[in-house]
């Protein structure tokens, strides 16, 4: 669920295991038990070798989870009987971990999912709220969710969900999670809900079976606009700049994001003296430059690159033979197509290098931030500029975050942001399934502007209700004028 499929080898004992669960006894062991066992201690073993957090002594909650979390999931995972329990015990000791890039990859998914028409997320206070329903649903967008068979929503969120996909260091983050309550593989039908009790009445749920494809791309259009696309428009005499991600579905998307920064750098002049919202919404990142050239366009390169310089990206690397070989190969890369990142890569392989003959741990890699000899320039901002944020601005967004919240005149409204973890740059490793791949942070920050975990608050928060352009427009001119 939510789990884009990939290519996987999968050996043959692998599928002789798949093909026995079939047919198995009810007393028999179970080959999904034995499998996801296996694969947990496989995810242990290489984030002690190769992650930075059991070796960080920042993080002392790391290294606990490491090995107290590995008993938890061990115990969920001998009762694995389907396909669905072994990933719920592998995702049950990933996500302890509270790091999103430590993350579990499952190259199969089944090609359906079972589904009662409905999406649900959370409203501006953090209610379950359902945010999409298939006319047929029997249920109306808006309402609430109190309870279903007889059992509360949060009650059912802490026993299905939370463990399994929630950072509980994010708390705002939770109720994007409430869905998964009403998604059901094949495997697990005898476990769907049947009955809620809505703020409207109760209802039976009418499960129906989609592709899961297209599940996925309703889910991810009523969370987080994983639909929406890249514009710049006026409504009611502000200006809204939609940037629903920083990674692209394809070349076309690449150019309209492009050419979307030639338009607003050719219009910044009375931009600038206009209202302006930064739309990041549902924004899951990608690559950060999209928002340094986003910046540039309105600000000019004096004041970003003069904010950029503040930062202190000092980190250190984990040093590993998986680690080394890993660098090696970003770094042959870089060389082959003459980038600009030879020069850091290969900073990156001297410390890695220099830190594994002397048997460190960690290798530091100074990246201190310069201070400016010279007064700011003017600001060239005489107009109001928001940047309007919801929990699903994360990763590469809350870079575009770090840096425009730090230049003149900008103000965040909306809703709290996701938050990540201090760990990055990522390395993977497969597991003895071969059902599954391991994604793991190589890097740890030492000073980064955010701390682990963090995220930004609005200075406004959204009142309620439904986010349209016209509803926020009218919210926006109405916010007391002020620094951010």
């Amino acid at each position: 669920m939510f789990v884009k499929s990939g290519t996987t080898k999968i050996s043959s004992a692998v599928l002789l295991v798949l093909l026995a669960s079939n047919a198995r006894s009810d007393t028999a062991p179970s080959p999904w038990a034995a499998m996801a066992q296996r694969d947990l201690q496989a995810i242990h073993d290489t984030i002690r070798d190769n992650h930075p957090g059991p070796v960080d002594p920042e993080n002392p909650r790391f290294r606990d989870w490491l090995e107290n979390g590995l008993t938890v999931a061990l115990q969920k995972a001998a009762q694995a009987r389907t396909y669905s329990d072994y990933t719920r015990a592998l995702r049950r000791y990933t996500n302890g971990f509270q790091d999103g890039h430590v993350i579990v990859s499952f190259g199969i998914a089944p090609a359906k999912i079972d589904w009662p028409g409905i999406v649900v997320g959370g409203d501006s206070d953090g209610r379950p709220e359902i945010v999409y329903a298939e006319p047929d649903a029997g249920v109306k967008r808006g309402d609430h969710i109190e309870s279903c068979d007889g059992v509360s929503f949060d009650a059912l969120m802490k026993e299905r969900v939370d463990p399994y996909f929630w950072n509980s260091a994010i708390p705002q983050a939770r109720m994007s999670m409430g869905t998964y309550l009403f998604l059901a593989n094949p495997d697990e039908r005898a476990h769907r809900l049947t009955r809620c009790r809505l703020s409207s009445g109760e209802v039976l749920l009418k499960w129906r079976t989609g592709e899961a494809a297209e599940v996925n791309r309703t889910l991810g259009t009523a969370l987080g606009g994983g639909d929406a696309q890249f514009e710049m428009k006026p409504v009611d005499g502000v200006w809204f700049i939609r940037l629903p991600r920083f990674w692209f579905n394809s070349d076309a998307e690449t150019a309209k994001l492009s050419a979307l920064i030639s338009d607003l750098t050719s219009q910044a002049a009375a931009l600038r003296k206009s209202t302006v919202v930064f739309d990041v919404r549902g924004n899951g990142g990608g690559d950060s430059l999209w928002g340094y050239r986003l910046a540039v366009a309105l600000w000019g390169k004096p004041w970003v690159d003069r904010v950029e310089e503040s930062f202190d990206s000092t980190h250190d690397v984990r040093v590993s033979a998986a680690n080394i070989e890993k660098v090696a190969a970003i770094l042959e890369s870089a060389k082959k197509n003459q980038t600009e990142a030879v020069e850091y890569w290969t900073l990156v392989m001297n410390a890695m290098r220099s830190a594994e003959a002397a048997g460190q741990p960690l290798a530091r890699v100074s990246l201190p931030p310069s201070t400016p000899g010279d007064p700011p320039p003017p600001n060239p901002i005489s107009g109001r500029v928001f940047l309007l944020t919801d929990a699903g601005c994360g990763s590469a967004c809350l870079d575009f975050a770090d840096l425009l919240l730090r230049l003149p005149g900008v103000t965040q409204v909306g809703l709290p942001t996701f938050a990540d973890a201090v760990y990055i740059d990522v390395n993977d490793a497969e597991l003895p399934s071969g059902l599954a791949t391991l994604s793991y942070g190589m890097k740890v920050f030492r000073h980064r502007v955010r701390a682990n975990n963090q995220w930004y608050e609005p200075k406004y928060r959204w009142p309620g209700g439904p986010m349209t352009y016209e509803a926020l427009a009218r919210w926006l001119r109405g916010l007391p004028r002020g620094g951010a």
